[in-house]
């Protein structure tokens, strides 16, 4: 229809500006219009990219950092070159879990997450396949990687790239220690929010917590009988309450703001990755 078109022309322009990323989220705008609790999630979307431009017609004044934030958001993309001659964080990461999600008709998205075992860094890879024709990296979850991660410059840095390393084989990974309270995963959430409107999704790891199923609905709960919505499927959340068997677990996995998708789940030393279904980043 009319918007439709309307959206596609506005998205043009930012492709003939080099904004691939803006671009994909203008065309995207009538599938937001399409969903159920579409007057919400428009809104927040359409907030944004307000926010987005705004500070753009302000960049030359803002921090180094946030440019390259502001930048990358929009589509321009750094050469991976020029970041791994940057230095990085020598460590042994455990490849703790991975999210697909379809961004557009023709390209899919890979967030992997990992986690530094002495520095306690989550750094998230991402990787592109356009037209089904595959990733360039093939990160297979419950991987020990020891080496050295580059992040890119960013107020907030979680995306990064692994620069030399070898996969450590038939070695325990100690994982690091998470978060107890959802309370404290709130206020982690706000301050990043608050460093970075734009970041999505937040990783963390949520250490003694249970997960229940009532009122057809997965949740953790915490020591504080707090409980958390889990964005899962049905396969997803019967296999964490399986890993449980109503026991306290780490659960690592990321906020997206609603709802804790839960990736990997630690038992008794063991950790058990959970298959995500793929989402959509609208």
């Amino acid at each position: 229809g009319r918007e439709e078109d309307y959206f596609q022309e506005l998205a043009t322009r930012m492709v003939d500006a080099k904004l691939g990323t803006l671009a994909r989220r203008i065309r995207q705008l009538p599938q937001v219009m399409a969903l159920d609790d579409w007057p919400s999630r428009l809104s927040q979307e359409l907030g944004e990219i307000y926010l987005l431009v705004k500070a753009f017609q302000k960049l030359p004044a803002l921090p180094d950092a946030l440019q390259d934030d502001l930048l990358s958001l929009a589509g321009v993309n750094f050469k991976k070159e020029a970041i791994l001659a940057k230095a990085g964080i020598q460590d042994r990461w455990l490849v703790a879990g991975q999210f697909f999600a379809e961004e557009d008709s023709n390209l899919q998205s890979r967030r992997t997450w990992l986690i530094g075992e002495q520095s306690g860094r989550i750094a998230m890879l991402l990787d592109f396949s356009w037209g089904g024709t595959g990733y360039e990296s093939d990160w297979r979850s419950g991987s020990i990687l020891d080496g050295e991660v580059v992040f890119y410059p960013s107020r907030l840095p979680l995306r990064a790239l692994v620069k030399a390393h070898e996969v450590v084989k038939d070695q325990p990974f100690h994982l690091p220690e998470g978060l107890t309270d959802f309370k404290e995963l709130e206020k982690k959430w706000a301050a990043a929010v608050g460093t970075l409107p734009w970041v999505w999704p937040w990783p963390a790891i949520l250490d003694e917590v249970i997960p229940v199923h009532t009122s057809g609905r997965f949740l953790l709960v915490d020591k504080n009988r707090d409980a958390l919505p889990l964005a899962c499927t049905p396969q997803s959340g019967w296999q964490l309450m399986a890993e449980s068997a109503g026991r306290p677990i780490r659960v690592f996995g990321q906020w997206e703001g609603e709802a804790f998708r839960p990736l990997s789940v630690v038992v008794e030393g063991g950790i058990y990755f959970l298959k995500s279904d793929e989402g959509k980043t609208i």
